[in-house]
């Protein structure tokens, strides 16, 4: 028989030391992955949180500066109709079209009146309505505004008798621009 050995001094640290069994270094392993995968959520937390911090502090800036911009009083006072206009008037600026109106003036001749011009928002061309006596009366002033620089192009579009007054001819003709600028966000601009 073996003798039995006692031990009355308890467990020392040293005999809780893994053995080198591969069973001790496996739960070794997974106490170490278990830790590790602890810090990294710790740490995505924190992050997480830094992050929702700086997103709650933009937002509220945000919204302090909105409620600042609603208290401020209105510089340019406009109502509805007004910013519709000035907004109209900014999508004609899009188009050179002051310098035609100019050419179609300098080209008028006494006995020719311009009935109505019809600037088109998507299309580089005026539709332009004229009265005349006669054929050659409307044939100089087509002949006139072709000679201006700034106009591209004049197509006679329609002929017709004035049913007021039989000596009118009334003429409808398509001017184009000769320096039409399309610039971005203009309407007809394709992208």
């Amino acid at each position: 028989m073996k003798p039995m050995r006692i031990d009355f001094s308890g467990r020392s640290p040293l005999r809780t030391l893994p053995s080198g069994s591969p069973r001790d270094f496996a739960m070794l392993g997974v106490l170490l992955l278990a830790l590790l995968a602890v810090v990294a959520g710790v740490a995505t937390w924190s992050h997480l949180q830094a992050r929702t911090s700086a997103a709650r502090q933009s937002l509220a800036e945000v919204e302090d500066q909105q409620v600042r911009l609603a208290q401020a009083p209105g510089d340019a006072g406009l109502s509805a109709e007004g910013i519709a206009a000035v907004n109209l008037a900014v999508r004609h600026l899009n188009y050179p079209w002051g310098m035609v109106f100019d050419a179609l003036e300098k080209s008028l001749q006494p006995d020719v009146v311009i009935s109505s011009v019809e600037v088109g928002m998507a299309r580089q061309g005026a539709k332009i309505i004229i009265d005349a006596p006669t054929v050659e009366h409307a044939l100089n002033y087509v002949e006139g505004l072709r000679g201006q620089p700034e106009v591209g192009g004049v197509v006679l579009m329609r002929q017709e008798v004035v049913s007021t007054d039989a000596n009118l001819l009334r003429f409808t003709l398509d001017v184009q621009s000769s320096d039409v600028v399309r610039r971005e966000g203009a309407p007809g601009v394709r992208p």
